[in-house]
């Protein structure tokens, strides 16, 4: 008879969002979360059963790092927006793998991307993340939210560069809609003065007839 090892899942170990951590262990450990991998043949994939842990560092990241990897993970922000990627190839780990990143205040979620296979699949991050970017400086929000609190500064936000350039372009793209040429008053009094001539000989031409 063969020998099977058999894997035993606790139900408490199915939850969906058991990596959120209350405050104050989000407090102790925020500097980075590792995202943890699980490898099938070389083939890697997000592990939904336990997905993320938080870090004081990335010493534990097994993946190795490189230009021409094979992987792709992309970080977004809540709105959307690309904050960071970085191409990967797995590492000699038997079975998994763990990917560091930094613990942006903005979460919305993270894409795996397999390049060969052009497989690609999200892991949402929004549970963890403290900025929601809805214009409105809420609890929480006081220290770390440059865009919903005008009044902080930090450096550490990763989206303000972003937004601040796309919110350069829209206006740029709006002046130059919206302004006119620079002959644009001298058409309107030339076009005023042909009216005028028009309307004033036609007049001329009515009275000239009912005299008559």
């Amino acid at each position: 008879m063969e020998n099977y090892k058999l894997l035993t899942i606790l139900p408490e170990d199915l939850e969906t969002d058991d990596y959120i951590l209350n405050e104050e262990e989000k407090e102790i450990n925020n500097n980075f979360i590792l995202i943890y991998l699980i490898k099938n043949q070389n083939e890697i994939s997000i592990n939904y059963q336990k997905p993320i842990d938080f870090s004081k560092d990335k010493n534990q990241e097994t993946i190795i790092r490189t230009d021409n990897g094979n992987y792709k993970l992309k970080v977004f922000s809540i709105k959307g927006n690309l904050i960071e990627e970085t191409t990967f190839n797995p590492s000699n780990e038997a079975n998994f793998e763990i990917i560091a990143i930094p613990n942006y205040s903005n979460f919305g979620y993270v894409e795996l991307e397999n390049l060969l296979e052009n497989k690609k699949e999200e892991l949402d991050l929004s549970p963890i993340s403290v900025c929601n970017e809805n214009n409105i400086c809420e609890a929480g929000e006081e220290e770390k939210c440059p865009l919903d609190c005008p009044n902080i500064k930090n450096i550490n936000y990763p989206q303000t560069t972003f937004i601040q350039q796309d919110t350069d372009n829209i206006s740029t793209q709006s002046i130059s809609t919206i302004t006119p040429p620079q002959n644009y008053f001298f058409q309107i009094i030339i076009l005023t003065a042909l009216s005028l001539l028009t309307i004033a000989l036609l007049s001329f031409i009515i009275i000239k007839k009912l005299r008559k």
